[in-house]
């Protein structure tokens, strides 16, 4: 199923987070007593990551960075033959930066495929170098401290209007780019979260109308219109299966 297409005819490139980057796909390699894969609701029950170790705590620093390598190459960017950029924790203003390092340095025409990930995360400038904040990561003592402070004096309402800000200005730039050809968002449930959480709290239409705007330029993974099938990875990723399907529909689209 993977696609070879001609450097001189135009090049594709996937900018997300860990799901873009394949994490847990190759985990079960490693344990033995790996669970069955589940549906959602079966997930939310699921207590087994609690009671084994981390899959960088199993792995040597180079089997994990060659279990990250490989993990890219069968997920869906993967498969589809594109760069995977995807990155672990990685935030949506960090994808703004590395798209635009990557259009603003080259001249071939290309596909970006953008899986924005949730407003819980953010970049800042620290000790320098760019560092994404998010919960469950490791801090220096200063970066703990302005991480509590950041957390302790944001809302959801701030952290979706900096994400949405930051967002509407990533479409604009991608779809104006003289070396775009075409672009397309993926969706792992995040469009869904944030469209429950501005409902439930009657934030700003704006928000939704911008949703909807971009809905034929969405194309989500499997799991986000069947929750009730077993997709899901006790980690909270999807599967091997999740992962084929949605190249099959990013083809389909491609062709």
């Amino acid at each position: 199923m993977l696609m070879k297409i001609p450097d001189d005819v135009y090049q594709i490139h996937f900018f997300g987070d860990s799901f873009t980057a394949g994490d847990e796909l190759l985990d079960y390699q490693h344990y033995d007593n790996y669970p069955a894969y589940c549906n959602y609701n079966e997930l939310l029950k699921l207590t087994w990551c609690e009671a084994n170790p981390k899959i960088w705590e199993k792995l040597t620093e180079q089997e994990y960075k060659e279990h990250i390598i490989k993990q890219k190459q069968k997920s869906y960017a993967g498969i589809v033959g594109g760069t995977n950029h995807g990155t672990s924790g990685t935030s949506l203003q960090s994808m703004l930066r590395n798209i635009i390092s990557l259009l603003e340095n080259t001249d071939k025409k290309t596909i970006i495929f953008l899986q924005p990930t949730g407003i819980e995360r953010w970049c800042e400038y620290v000790n320098g170098k760019w560092k994404d904040f998010v919960a469950n990561s490791t801090y220096s003592d200063n970066e703990l401290d302005y991480f509590k402070f950041k957390v302790s004096h944001n809302t959801d309402y701030s952290n979706l209007v900096t994400w949405y800000n930051t967002f509407i200005t990533l479409i604009s730039y991608i779809k104006n780019h003289k070396n775009i050809i075409d672009w397309y968002l993926i969706n792992n449930g995040t469009f869904n979260f944030l469209t429950s959480l501005i409902k439930d709290n009657n934030f700003d239409i704006m928000f939704l109308n911008t949703f909807n705007e971009l809905r034929n330029r969405t194309i989500n993974f499997p799991q986000v219109d069947d929750m009730e099938a077993p997709y899901f990875c006790p980690g909270g990723h999807v599967n091997q299966k999740a992962h084929n399907e949605l190249a099959e529909r990013i083809i389909k689209v491609l062709k």
